[in-house]
């Protein structure tokens, strides 16, 4: 068994000294800041930014949620000869896909799809993950999902070198953080954590990782107001990631994306509108599921899930597509590597049930 973090994790509130005791040991003169534009406007990167060590940057804040192929692109071909020497990703999920992707662009060379089927085989710049959100645990992953435009899927890009070298978690970035993003990132969090613990790459650590995630989002997920549930649900966000960056995802994430990639669903909202169905439809192949029922001291996890969903307030599946898009949805999801961990096989006709009864037509 091989268990991996790749990234080294500088944990709580005020840990700016030991960042830019990094920084200065590593001497980084041209920095790429990659961002969204909504953050720089609320003040957040310069808030950053101010606290680190770093006289010459340069600000990307193009990201947009579903990252595509053609913006890292365009991104890294702008920047390859402005002699950077280190990143730092303040953002979202999609902000750290993004800036994992454009670094492996910018050490390596050719453009991101030629990844998803060939190995990374430079290491990238030092990159610096500053995490805005507890959901997608993308800074302490050694994995970037971005669209690819042409096909309308994402692509999973993976690797040694597709990592933040260094995830600085300051859970006070996230305690402005909208209810309703709070909630689909927290749900994004869960279901990492229960695909995770479920999956068939599962090992006793991803179990430790993934069972106190699933404890501490559930417990926390609904206290929008308290800071110390916002540091909570960072810290359950990260072993979450820990969890599922070595286990990988299942059924959940094999939809999730497609709705992702086709009808731009959020990637949280997309994985708690169908994490209840799979959960369903997984249930009887696994006896975990009856240990998360114990640990959430629920007989019916199926219906915890549910209520979850609507105490949250998330959006039904039915406000972004239709039936008929249930189809290209099912041909979309069996190309996705993480059906390989699902616990349970799926074909054609059981992701069509699943979306069926997700959307209420069955």
């Amino acid at each position: 068994m091989i268990y991996t973090i790749p990234s080294q994790v500088i944990y709580g509130q005020d840990k700016y000294d030991q960042v830019n005791q990094i920084i200065e040991t590593l001497a980084l003169e041209n920095v790429l800041v990659i961002t969204d534009k909504g953050l720089l406007d609320l003040g957040l990167v310069k808030s950053v930014m101010d606290k680190l060590r770093i006289s010459n940057y340069f600000v990307e804040d193009g990201v947009m949620p579903n990252p595509k192929d053609t913006y890292v692109n365009e991104v890294a071909k702008l920047y390859k000869d402005k002699a950077i020497d280190g990143l730092v990703a303040i953002g979202g999920g999609s902000v750290m896909d993004a800036a994992k992707a454009i670094n492996v662009l910018l050490c390596n060379n050719h453009d991101i799809a030629y990844y998803e089927k060939h190995p990374v085989l430079n290491p990238g710049h030092k990159l610096f993950a500053f995490p805005t959100t507890s959901g997608t645990a993308s800074e302490v992953t050694g994995v970037s999902v971005v669209t690819n435009s042409l096909e309308h899927r994402k692509m999973v890009i993976l690797g040694d070198h597709v990592k933040a070298d260094y995830a600085v978690l300051d859970p006070s970035l996230t305690y402005g953080l909208p209810r309703h993003i709070t909630a689909s990132t927290g749900m994004d969090a869960l279901t990492h954590a229960i695909e995770a613990y479920v999956s068939t790459l599962a090992t006793s650590f991803t179990d430790a990782h993934a069972l106190v995630a699933i404890k501490e989002i559930t417990e926390h997920i609904n206290k929008y107001d308290s800071e110390e549930s916002r540091e909570k649900l960072m810290y359950a966000s990260t072993m979450a990631g820990f969890a599922f960056n070595n286990a990988i995802l299942g059924l959940v994430h094999a939809i999730a994306h497609p709705l992702g990639a086709h009808f731009d669903i959020p990637h949280g909202v997309a994985n708690a509108i169908m994490l209840p169905e799979v959960v369903r439809y997984n249930y009887d192949s696994s006896e975990k599921f009856r240990v998360i029922e114990n640990i959430l001291e629920t007989n019916n996890l199926y219906e915890f899930l549910k209520t979850l969903n609507t105490q949250l307030g998330i959006p039904a599946l039915s406000d972004f597509i239709s039936p008929e898009n249930f189809e290209i949805i099912a041909n979309s999801t069996l190309l996705e590597p993480s059906l390989h961990m699902n616990p349970k096989a799926v074909n054609k006709k059981d992701v069509i049930s699943i979306l069926s009864q997700t959307y209420g037509v069955i």
